[in-house]
């Protein structure tokens, strides 16, 4: 619906629709404004109710997002005004983190240096390494995470900082697109301790000394190998083109959910047969990776480059988890257009 029909609507008092908590507007609650004189609620439009309307409804208010959100069929306008930044610790990050942030609350919107319960959308101010730091430190929420390069390749990554109308109007005017992505889930058993861990990217699993690694891979309770080698990576689709393209594993889509097993140093020989390709698996399996042999202490378990496991242990199952974190997308992003200009 355009915004001047919605204005007109919430004027002439249509009950279909409220505006709570914006400025300039009445003071009833969302539920009140959905009832008619009949006391009954009424539902909105199909269409009203998925799409998104981007202005300020007086000429006073701030211009914040309204996004008409369908709880029980029944229409809520929400405005959407809090925001967190979170930035590595380079000078050039928190220099832009001060301008944007100096930016936004010029336009009306409440900036946090804090995830907050309130918090709507993530501003993640640095390379991959930072916005991957940024999915953990909040918890993987399902709230949208807009990431600004600061680093180096800056694959998760969607602006500049040098880019601040489009930061802005990405924040005040929603012209963006949502990216999802499932997360992976580890859960590690070690005797009668276990230990459930997510990551976006990968599950790396490597001996950090010197021996080789004797590890037996299970794929949905169906025994696939016995790898020999330095140890093993489990990717997503998003953490195709990170640790695993460095071990030559493929490119995949992020469109096309998958589990990728890629080896790290495979021995194939006479005496040692492993694959030495990656291996795809549908998102409906899980990789069951256990020691052949348990005595080696130098065992380490990463997820997304952090140490979540030292030593030997029982098992360890990668699955595609139901948790999905958004990232904010240009509304002309392409994934192969990236893949070409950051890796080729």
């Amino acid at each position: 619906m355009p915004f001047e029909a919605m204005r007109r609507r919430i004027a002439t008092g249509d009950p279909s629709v409220s505006c709570a908590g914006a400025k300039g507007c009445g003071e009833d609650p969302p539920e009140a404004n959905l009832r008619g004189t009949s006391g009954r609620k009424k539902h909105a439009p199909a269409d009203t109710i998925k799409q998104h309307v981007h202005a300020g409804l007086t000429k006073d208010s701030a211009p914040y997002i309204i996004k008409i959100k369908q709880i029980s069929r029944h229409t809520v306008l929400h405005i959407m005004k809090n925001l967190f930044i979170f930035t590595n610790t380079s000078a050039q990050s928190k220099d832009a983190a001060r301008n944007i942030k100096k930016e936004l609350e010029a336009c009306g919107f409440t900036v946090s240096d804090t995830f907050l319960p309130e918090t709507e959308m993530i501003l993640v101010i640095g390379g991959d390494g930072a916005f991957l730091k940024a999915l953990e430190h909040c918890g993987y929420p399902s709230r949208p995470f807009l990431g600004i390069n600061t680093g180096h390749l800056g694959f998760f990554q969607e602006l500049s900082p040098y880019d601040l109308d489009s930061i802005i109007a990405m924040c005040r005017d929603g012209k963006y697109v949502i990216q999802p992505y499932r997360l992976l889930e580890a859960v590690i058993q070690s005797g009668e301790a276990s230990s459930r861990s997510y990551a976006l990217n990968d599950f790396c699993l490597r001996d950090c000394g010197a021996s080789v690694v004797r590890l037996k891979i299970e794929v949905g309770n169906n025994f696939v190998e016995t790898l020999y080698g330095d140890g093993l990576v489990v990717a997503s689709s998003a953490g195709s083109t990170a640790y695993n393209y460095s071990l030559r594993g493929a490119i995949v889509d992020p469109r096309l959910e998958a589990l990728q097993l890629t080896a790290m140093a495979p021995i194939n020989n006479l005496v040692y047969r492993s694959f030495t390709s990656s291996l795809l698996f549908p998102p409906s399996l899980d990789i069951k990776v256990s020691l052949e042999k348990k005595d080696n202490l130098n065992i380490g378990i990463f997820a997304d480059g952090k140490k979540i496991h030292s030593g030997d242990f029982d098992t360890m199952q990668v699955s595609l988890s139901k948790r999905i974190v958004n990232i904010v997308r240009g509304s002309d992003y392409d994934f192969w257009s990236k893949v070409e200009s950051k890796l080729l």
